[in-house]
């Protein structure tokens, strides 16, 4: 998918409703193109369908899961955009997308989440006393990030 923006475009003006549709997995396009980190896909997919941000695959994840498993920021900041709500909803075995970030080590994604989620998710830490919570600090997403790089 990643680099077809021109053939995405042609399909959804002749048939929209493929924006709604999803694949064995449950996977919508948008899951596909926030999986690939394809932003201008993405940003086309969100405007023809942005209830397509709810949807969940078949492991419970929306799209704005898939991108920051995968360490997308750009794409989790464009699906962010209309509404971070989904971005409240929490995977299959309850973990939220903050958690899913810390799991998979991606900083960046994580660095976009605190920005744009940040008093909801350090509440929601603090109330579940969660043992992450230093990573909302800025001063430790620096050292985590630099440490991060070193032992890569």
């Amino acid at each position: 998918m990643h680099g077809q923006t021109a053939v995405v475009e042609h399909v959804l003006e002749r048939n929209s409703r493929l924006a709604r549709s999803s694949d064995s997995r449950k996977s919508s396009p948008l899951h596909i193109a926030a999986d690939e980190g394809d932003l201008e896909i993405t940003k086309r997919l969100v405007l023809e369908a942005p209830e397509v941000c709810w949807w969940r695959d078949d492991q419970g994840m929306n799209p704005i899961h898939v991108s920051a498993v995968k360490g997308r920021a750009v794409v989790l900041e464009e699906l962010l955009q209309p509404d971070m709500s989904p971005a409240r909803e929490t995977v299959l075995g309850g973990q939220t997308v903050l958690h899913l970030c810390v799991k998979h080590c991606r900083i960046e994604a994580l660095k976009v989440l605190v920005e744009k989620l940040g008093t909801w998710f350090l509440q929601r830490m603090v109330m579940g006393r969660h043992s992450c919570i230093w990573l909302l600090d800025p001063i430790n997403l620096r050292s985590y990030d630099t440490w991060w790089k070193v032992t890569k």
